[in-house]
């Protein structure tokens, strides 16, 4: 990658960038292969560094111009206004290339005319201390006027033409997110306190040399998880403070029979299906150390003993520094089903949960964060434990050895658990509009399910789309201008409708008869048959148009976030909704 000015920053820079009193303007490459530093304490100083800079008072056009859509009847006084549209934004910038020498400047110059292309849109960024960081995709307008006669000095001036297509400034996406949320148990660990050496006694706990609860275990493995009256947390082993041991804990299953279905006996939680989705948010962040460090861990499918404690059987996701794991226990033997590198580590308020089968697959386990997929394994074979004696979940920690003290396991705010089946839930994701102008949001539609979503902030009118096959992923765009319906699914998931024997037959006999180009009268003749069309025209699964958008933020006050109704009908865990909205202002500084 070039980068002009090349080298580290001045000292003087340095001290600009620290007073905090000039904007930053560069530009990037379309490839990012390039950046150049033309204004504030990056720009290159003169007769010190190779670069290109612009002055002070050297570029303008950065508001758009603007066009009135306005109507006017044979006798009507003046005009009636419909509208206003913005005009491709037309920049000029007077820079100056400079080098050290001659040739060094003309280096300068054939670096920042390969950066720039017309066919393809480069990046111009703005940044202010109060404003943050804007930008908008630019392409060259057209070649400078000035002769190049002083090619063979150190410096060269010449005026320098751009185009911003949409007109608009643009600052990163505020994103919102709607995921079915299953909380047939909940437990925040309110029962707790400084006495406290356990978490009550809906939390059996085991510890990995069968020490019990009750009291700091003796012995160099020492540490205990207990309560404090609104997390669990783990106490590093009070008598052993330097050059300590591991320790792990296992705190399930959980008892507490709020929730009673199925075969759930007294005094026991039990979802009532094998599919589980068991979730747990962090209060602090997991330790580092060497030469291991503090995990956490989320349990599904747990047994239990007659008394209620655990019988060494369950699915374990374990996460932390460096790494997740997802295992199975059978008998207290632990077999990894599926690791994988965890490139940032956990950190406070994040929800990390372990969803246990599916209602097509009992043996698909999935990972998400923050609704976020990071692990999706499907077991080969029936090792881990499946059926109505395996329905129990809980939570763990290890604590890892180290020189001073242990590496303590994050803490957790809160666990809760429910049976991943297909339902129908609403509510809204909330998207923030810091621009002028007005914005429209995005929608990513992870399948299954049938999506109904709101018509603008705060809107009781809905446009629906649907149904989705589970794996689907579809974007849908609500500003008018763009193409509505974009399909993401990836090309390895099967959205073949399910079908039964004769209507496998009535479709395999048009596919041949048609050369799997299908006509429209032949469609007609599957959907007697209650065969869908293949599903490539996805506009048909859209009901209803978006016609209002978000609001650009009021100049006399602070932004404020919109909120947009969503609900989906039969979907599961793998449904949601991830909104997306781009701020856009007419003037970047």
């Amino acid at each position: 990658m070039i980068s002009y000015p090349p080298g580290e920053l001045t000292p003087n820079g340095a001290r600009r960038l620290l007073e905090g009193k000039e904007p930053h303007i560069s530009y990037v490459a379309c490839d990012d292969s390039a950046v150049f530093h033309l204004m504030g304490p990056m720009a290159p100083t003169a007769g010190v560094q190779e670069g290109v800079t612009i002055g002070r008072e050297s570029i303008k056009g950065l508001i758009p111009n603007w066009k009135l859509l306005d109507q006017a009847g044979a006798n009507q006084d003046g005009v009636t206004f419909n509208d206003a549209v913005y005009e491709a934004a037309e920049i000029d910038m007077v820079v100056d290339a400079q080098g050290l020498t001659p040739a060094g400047t003309r280096k300068v110059i054939r670096d920042w005319v390969a950066a720039w292309d017309s066919k393809q849109q480069g990046e111009l960024h703005v940044f202010t201390p109060e404003q943050g960081l804007w930008w908008a995709p630019v392409r060259w307008l057209k070649a400078p006027g000035e002769a190049l006669a002083r090619a063979q000095s150190n410096r060269q001036r010449f005026i320098w033409s751009a185009r911003i297509d949409d007109a608009l400034w643009r600052t990163y996406d505020s994103v919102g997110v709607f995921q079915f949320g299953y909380s047939d148990m909940t437990d925040t660990f309110t029962t707790g306190g400084a006495s406290y050496t356990d978490l009550g006694s809906d939390w059996p706990i085991r510890y990995s040399d069968g020490g019990t609860a009750l009291a700091p275990p003796s012995g160099s493995a020492g540490g205990y998880l207990y309560s404090t009256g609104s997390q669990a947390v783990w106490r590093d082993d009070p008598l052993t403070l330097a050059v300590t041991s591991a320790r792990e804990v296992v705190a399930g299953p959980y008892k507490n029979a709020a929730y009673v279905s199925g075969s759930n006996t007294a005094g026991t939680f039990l979802t009532s299906t094998d599919n589980q989705i068991v979730s747990i948010v962090l209060g602090t962040i997991p330790e580092a150390s060497l030469p291991e460090s503090a995990y956490n861990d989320v349990w599904a499918r747990m047994g239990r003993n007659s008394n209620g404690t655990w019988n060494g059987y369950g699915v374990r996701a374990r996460m932390g520094w460096g790494y997740i794991e997802l295992a199975r226990f059978n008998n207290f033997t632990k077999t990894v089903m599926y690791l994988r590198p965890l490139l940032l580590p956990p950190v406070i308020g994040e929800k990390f949960t372990l969803v246990a089968g599916f209602e097509a697959d009992p043996r698909l386990f999935k990972v998400t964060r923050d609704g976020v997929e990071i692990l999706s394994h499907k077991e080969e074979g029936t090792g881990s434990p499946l059926g109505s004696a395996y329905r129990g979940i809980g939570f763990g920690m290890r604590a890892a050895g180290a020189l001073i003290s242990q590496a303590t396991p994050a803490s957790v705010r809160k666990i809760s658990a429910g049976v991943n089946s297909t339902v129908s839930q609403s509510g809204y994701v909330s998207v923030t509009n810091i621009g002028d102008v007005e914005a429209w949001a995005r929608f990513l539609l992870y399948g299954p399910g049938t999506f109904n979503i709101g018509n603008g902030p705060d809107s009781s009118d809905t446009v629906q789309f649907g149904p989705l096959l589970d794996g689907q992923v579809v974007l849908i765009e609500t500003e008018p201008r763009r193409r509505s319906v974009v399909d993401l699914t990836p090309s390895t998931v099967s959205t073949d409708q399910e079908l039964n024997v004769f209507q496998k037959l009535v479709k395999a006999l048009i596919t041949f008869a048609s050369n799997n180009n299908v006509p429209p009268l032949l469609q007609q003749f599957e959907s007697l048959f209650g065969i869908l069309p293949p599903q490539g025209n996805l506009y048909s699964y859209l009901t209803g148009r978006f016609t209002k958008p978000v609001p650009a933020k009021s100049p006399g006050a602070e932004p404020t976030t919109s909120r947009i109704f969503i609900k989906i009908d039969n979907g599961n865990a793998n449904s949601k909704v991830v909104a997306a909205l781009t701020p856009r202002r007419r003037w970047p500084l």
